[in-house]
């Protein structure tokens, strides 16, 4: 009768550690999958924020500026080194777009003026010409 009993109990635990598996092996497999779609969801996003909009007329540019970025560093022994500087996208700058010196506002390089968005510069000529010589407005 007792050995009726063990292989009864070996079964109900294989099934028991089978079902746990088969529970945690899920539980893995959601996890991934989750950090699979959250990956794609931070490049898409990534990819958005990258071309950013003039903050004026809403254009955007597809291409990126280059920037300077280190590459390597030469140390000649006598404490003066040598910077190895290489062109790199800039993406988080797209090329043609520049910022406005009174707002800070991202600003393509149609909507620029001597370095003000259209709307500061309106109101610098208006302010120091004392009259609104060339507006920029729409």
């Amino acid at each position: 009768m007792g050995d009726w009993r063990r292989k009864v109990d070996r079964y109900v635990d294989s099934r028991e550690r089978k079902e746990r598996e088969r529970v945690e092996r899920e539980e893995q497999e959601r996890q991934v999958k989750e950090e699979r779609e959250a990956a794609r969801q931070l490049k898409a996003n990534r990819k958005k924020l990258t071309r950013l909009p003039c903050q004026i007329c809403g254009t955007v540019s597809e291409e990126p500026s280059k920037k300077k970025v280190l590459d390597y560093e030469i140390d000649s022994g006598w404490g003066v080194s040598t910077y190895i500087y290489k062109w790199a996208d800039n993406w988080d700058w797209p090329m043609g777009f520049e910022t406005c010196l009174v707002c800070n506002r991202r600003v393509c390089a149609d909507c620029i003026y001597k370095g003000m968005c259209k709307i500061c510069a309106s109101g610098w000529i208006e302010r120091f010409l004392g009259e609104l010589t060339r507006c920029f407005c729409r």
